[in-house]
């Protein structure tokens, strides 16, 4: 009983709440850890959508697309459809990338700015952080785009490979993972590798 007596229950203590915090360090590393596969899958397939919904159905990518305004509803339609998927339901977080989606769609089928290919090949994660129940994640790609640009009056197309770096911030919202923002960068000519 002596032994006991003389021991520092201060430091007892300070041992006890270091331990449980280490615990809980731990924990959730492995928590976040097993995460990691299915926030890649999904930032994976949506990178692939909002490419794909970069351009026109491949029969109108032309330099007069002739895309009537049926056509054009549908395929915006379609397109609202699938971004939103990856979304919570709540307008305020996709509204942006459905607006700006809707532009671009819109003077591609007037001829203004066509994209006549895009692509991304992801090169590789280079971070995701987690803060609470939220991941933001970091994605280094290989980027080739081909488009004419209108604005500057050429009638040649460009074709533009660079390594963009592309941000995707999601949030585990009922158990799965939602996008609730996203920066995916089209190639510039400042950084790549130009072809004519």
């Amino acid at each position: 009983m002596r032994y006991l007596s003389k021991i520092n229950r201060g430091a007892i203590l300070t041992a006890g709440v270091i331990l449980i915090v280490i615990g809980y360090l731990i924990t959730t590393a492995i928590i976040q850890n097993n995460e990691k596969p299915m926030i890649r899958q999904v930032c994976e397939t949506y990178l692939k959508q909002e490419v794909a919904f970069n351009m026109l159905p491949l029969e109108y990518r032309k330099e007069k697309p002739d895309m009537g305004d049926t056509a054009l509803k549908s395929y915006l339609a379609e397109m609202k459809k699938s971004i939103t998927a990856f979304y919570p339901d709540n307008e305020q977080y996709y509204k942006y990338i459905i607006e700006t989606l809707t532009s671009d769609l819109t003077n591609q089928a007037k001829g203004i700015d066509v994209v006549y290919q895009y692509e991304k090949t992801i090169l590789k994660f280079k971070e995701i952080s987690f803060e609470g129940d939220t991941a933001n994640v970091t994605i280094t790609c290989s980027s080739t785009i081909e488009a004419k640009n209108t604005a500057t009056g050429s009638s040649i197309k460009n074709k533009t490979t660079a390594e963009t770096s592309d941000s995707i911030i999601l949030q585990k919202i009922n158990g799965q993972w939602k996008v609730v923002y996203s920066s995916i960068n089209r190639p510039t000519r400042e950084y790549a590798v130009t072809k004519y």
